[in-house]
């Protein structure tokens, strides 16, 4: 019973005890942790090359190592970029940087990023509209997109509306006659007046506004809505960037 009792006999007790906890419980954990690091990793990649260039040296340190590593060198790695003196501070971005301390701050190291973007998003939106690709979250077999619904909006829908237009319904013979006497005065002509003609044919031009504002009012929403689907389901990255988004 001696052997059982006392405080010595407690403190390897419940040393055991964790030690048998974490035996048992840590490499869960572990497993766990390294695979919440390689998710994040992943989503930080799909969001593109970071704008904080002097910040995105310590994130590219993380993407070169292992999960593994950087799990086992998380507190050196704290330690390491702990604040430290001004002077050592700028000496260790200096370095780091390969002595290029202007750099960081340079405007145009986000050149290549927004023609990356830009030329991107010009490529995705024309082989939509050519149909070589699918924006959209799936190929929908219930309507028309894209280059299919401006053929559409154009062969059938304006086609049509511009076919029940019929020139003579408010044009009578007796109308083109007065309008050719009235230009031509007291004298006959052989031929029709340049006059009259304009006159008569600005009237039938105005009919067919109408059809024509709606066609290109239906084309500029389908147009819309592929960037918006451009945007959203072909270039992630823009999410970052909302006036970026809003001028494209």
């Amino acid at each position: 019973m001696a052997s059982r009792l006392g405080t010595q006999y407690l403190i390897k007790r419940l040393c055991s005890l964790l030690f048998q906890h974490l035996q048992t419980y840590l490499p869960v954990i572990r497993q766990q942790i390294l695979t919440t690091i390689q998710e994040i990793e992943k989503e930080l990649e799909s969001y593109g090359m970071p704008l904080d260039i002097e910040n995105a040296r310590y994130n590219n340190d993380l993407y070169s190592l292992d999960p593994e590593i950087l799990l086992e060198d998380r507190y050196e790695n704290l330690i390491k970029h702990a604040p430290v003196s001004p002077s050592a501070t700028a000496a260790t971005t200096y370095i780091g940087n390969g002595g290029t301390n202007d750099a960081n701050k340079n405007p145009s190291l986000l050149g290549p990023m927004l023609l990356e973007l830009l030329s991107t998003f010009a490529s995705l939106y024309n082989e939509t509209l050519d149909g070589r690709t699918n924006a959209y979250d799936d190929i929908s077999t219930h309507k028309l997109l894209g280059g299919a619904r401006i053929s559409y909006v154009f062969h059938d829908i304006f086609a049509s509306n511009i076919d029940n237009i019929d020139p003579f319904d408010y044009l009578t013979d007796t109308d083109i006659r007065i309008a050719i006497r009235n230009a031509t005065g007291p004298r006959p002509t052989l031929f029709l007046p340049e006059i009259s003609f304009e006159l008569l044919v600005k009237k039938q031009i105005e009919r067919v506004r109408q059809p024509c504002v709606e066609c290109v009012d239906m084309i500029f929403d389908e147009l819309q809505r592929v960037a918006q689907q451009c945007q959203t389901n072909g270039i992630p990255q823009l999410v970052r960037f909302p006036t970026l988004r809003e001028a494209m």
